[in-house]
């Protein structure tokens, strides 16, 4: 590392002239990723519901996912005028060729389009390849909505309306956290550099790294689905991760400077010690984020393929870029201009011990701590285990048009379904089965008997109001109605039933229905597959748990293994280990009590609904990788004091002085980015953003400023222990800093 900080001091020139062009191509190509990105992700392509739902687009028309809500102004839906807006908004489907299966009240005038109040009517379709078709879809619902003129109000939902509205709401997400998030970094990190032009050195790093990542995005796009929601996640670690390494590696470099180095030495030195915690530190978090790849669901892999490529963007700016900076703007960045405290000499811990260089407040704060660990810890312990408690009732659904606020079109549209159609179909279940190769193209008499009886079956199932299929609709075992023509149920040796019930999809009882209705015995030869709300949830919850274990096994895993080669103890992975799952359950617990309880419903805007399943584990995976950034930080500090002979609670004490300032200072400026998706109006962006926003505070100043402290005090020397054969594996592949016994004297933050 210090051969690489003289590079690049020796040919900052260059560096900066190859990092500019760089920049400049993976901006042009990276901008176009906007419009390669896919929305939705949520689901296992290989999970039952996900086939049957397959099965229904290619053999039945396609699940009707575009829900046009007809409201008449005066009257009820059958008035004539009306009548003569349905009749243009089905022209207006018909006219698209990527549309198909139009189904209408005002055509078929079945009573199950039609509200209980008579006041709104339902005109459902299928639209082909939502995501190839976006413009499209935009442009239609637009028209959509105008078809209503003087006589109805026109709004469009459904899965496809929620799709639209999703994506059009985090382009304005993204605005909000340019117009807030980046003016208000900027200016508290004019007050933590003591000047403009060191506070924009970070946000030079921020730009490398997210349009590197955007570039990154945009070539996977052209092989896998990404979710457009990674945008979210590269902005927001982009300018945090910059914010971080930009922090360690210029106070380091100002702490040489200050210490009569020469800016090449000063550099040289930057890099052999912060410039190796912040390589350390960024493959721990990759590490970490690399859990998120075992799930199956697109939207949590995107997150990886975001969080991977802005790490390491992050490290390459930091590491290449910024020492170039910093060569070229020499003694104009080296000192701060202002500064609201000086570092002083503080009283040591011990009597005998040197005086602590640092900061004061953390000075006082460590000392009290290691000398009462217990009295500090337990009751902050046992405040935290209180807090996350709320996890323990935590109840699943799928996201759909509640996640959007009550003034979207789509989110207006649901609650119309919920609360006066009878039998909407927004919690029918489809069931599929599909005979042995050479079925006929149309079934005989006897398979119509044979399905007739399996649709009777279906209807006796507990929680199933009606099933529609072969032979009619049944309930409770009995037919009501014939059935329409025979292939409207049957197409190519598939067959399709629709199971209406009024169940909450993400009830236990609908749960149960989908198992009823897979373990219902089918005719010979046959299997079912079940579609619909409730079985993608019962999928989904099946795929996100069973990927957990190996999600945790990584992280566990791979952060014990890089602590360990980075401190050559056990008990430091350990007690990292430990303090990090308490953060996570505590933070989890918290925003289930906010968003699922509806606490602060009011004043965030959202609407109270069960948890998504995607969510609190992406929240762990990317709270707990920043976590393990701030442990790096610390412990680094820590280790190097220890190293050089201080005792362990004095190694303790001034660590904390002179890296628990950097640590909080990062901690405060990368939460405001994710803060400022507090302001989304997308409610489970708002989950993830303040959840990972207050876990990021909670550990820098609670776990970090006091809970580690008092472990490691408690633990005493033991703390840096590792059995023989272990030692010796560090002795031999150990990651070290060059023996260096010089007291630097920190600079203020």
């Amino acid at each position: 590392m210090e051969a690489l900080g003289r590079l690049i001091a020796r040919n900052h020139r260059r560096v900066l002239v190859v990092a500019l062009l760089g920049f400049l191509a993976l901006s042009v190509y990276g901008i176009t990723a906007f419009g390669k990105l896919s929305s939705g992700g949520q689901v296992d392509p290989k999970a039952p519901s996900t086939q049957a739902e397959q099965l229904v687009d290619d053999h039945f028309g396609g699940t009707q996912g575009l829900v046009v809500l007809v409201t008449a102004k005066a009257g009820t839906v059958d008035s004539p005028a009306v009548q003569a807006v349905g009749a243009k908004i089905a022209a207006t489907l018909h006219g698209q060729p990527w549309v198909d299966n139009v189904t209408s009240y005002f055509t078929t005038h079945a009573p199950g389009l039609r509200s209980t109040d008579q006041r709104s009517a339902l005109v459902l379709a299928h639209v082909q390849d939502e995501d190839g078709h976006k413009s499209g879809v935009d442009t239609l619902l637009k028209d959509l909505k105008a078809d209503g003129g003087a006589a109805a109000t026109v709004r469009s939902g459904g899965q496809t309306g929620a799709d639209s509205a999703l994506t059009t709401q985090i382009g304005k997400d993204l605005g909000i956290v340019s117009i807030v998030a980046v003016p208000i970094t900027i200016v508290l990190l004019y007050f933590v550099f003591g000047g403009l032009l060191a506070s924009l050195l970070p946000l030079g790093v921020a730009a490398i790294a997210i349009m590197g990542t955007f570039a990154e995005l945009r070539l996977l796009a052209g092989f896998v689905s990404v979710s457009t929601y990674a945008i979210d996640l590269n902005i927001a670690l982009g300018l945090g991760l910059a914010v971080d390494y930009g922090l360690l590696i210029v106070n380091r470099y100002r702490e040489e400077v200050a210490h009569g180095h020469a800016t090449e030495d000063a550099l040289a030195r930057t890099a052999t010690s912060a410039g190796r915690t912040v390589l350390f530190s960024a493959v721990t978090v990759a590490l970490a984020l690399t859990a998120l790849l075992v799930f199956p669901v697109y939207f949590l892999k995107s997150f990886a393929y975001a969080g991977i490529a802005v790490v390491f963007f992050a490290a390459v700016g930091a590491l290449l870029v910024l020492p170039a900076l910093l060569a070229a703007m020499g003694a104009r960045v080296a000192r701060r201009r202002r500064s609201f405290r000086r570092p002083r000499p503080a009283r040591a811990a011990d009597p005998g011990a040197p005086a602590v260089v640092g900061s004061r407040g953390w000075t006082r704060v460590t000392t009290a701590v290691t000398h009462r660990p217990l009295a500090f810890a337990a009751p902050i312990l046992l405040a935290l285990v209180v807090i996350g408690l709320p996890l323990l009732n935590v109840h699943f659904s799928t996201p759909d048009d509640r996640a959007l606020p009550t003034s979207a079109a789509a989110h207006q549209v649901g609650d119309a379904l919920r609360d006066r159609f009878a039998g909407n179909g927004n919690s029918a279940l489809t069931a599929v089965t599909a005979k042995p190769a050479g079925s006929p193209a149309a079934p005989t008499p006897a398979q119509t008997r044979e399905w007739a009886q399996y649709t009777a079956r279906l209807s006796r199932l507990p929680g199933a109001e009606q099933v529609q299929g072969p032979g009619g609709t049944y309930r409770n075992g009995r037919p009501v109605h014939e059935t329409g023509p025979a292939l409207s149920w049957y197409h190519d040796g598939y067959v399709t039933w629709t199971v209406d019930n009024t169940l909450d999809a993400t009830s236990g009882q609908a749960a149960d229905l989908v198992h009823d209705i897979r373990d219902t015995p089918t005719p010979a030869h046959t299997s079912v597959l079940v579609g619909g709300r409730a079985a993608d949830l019962v999928d989904q919850k099946h795929s996100i748990g069973s990927g957990l274990p190996w999600a945790a096994a990584i992280m566990v895993i791979a952060s014990f293994v890089m602590l360990f080669l980075f401190t050559g103890s056990i008990w430091i992975p350990v007690k990292a280990l430990v303090l990090n799952a308490l953060t996570l359950f505590t933070i989890t617990g918290a925003m289930i009590w906010v968003f699922q309880g509806g606490h602060l419903s009011g004043l965030l805007n959202f609407t109270p609904t069960a948890t998504s399943t995607t969510i609190p584990p992406l929240l762990v995976v990317i709270a707990f990788a920043l976590m393990m950034d701030y442990e790096v930080f610390l412990i680094s500090r820590i280790k190097e004091l220890h190293e050089r002979g201080l005792a362990n609670r004095e190694a303790i004490v001034q660590g904390m002085a002179r890296a628990g300032t950097i640590v909080t200072t990062a901690a405060a400026l990368l939460s405001v980015t994710f803060f400022a998706f507090g302001l989304s109006r997308i409610s489970f962006l708002q989950f993830f953003g303040i959840g990972t926003g207050l876990a990021v505070l909670l550990d820098a100043f609670v776990v970090r400023g006091i809970l580690v402290p008092a472990a490691m005090k408690l633990a005493g020397e033991r703390i840096w222990w590792a059995p023989a054969p272990l030692r010796r594996l560090y002795d031999r592949f150990g990651l070290r800093e060059e023996d260096d016994t010089e007291t630097r004297t920190p600079v203020s933050v």
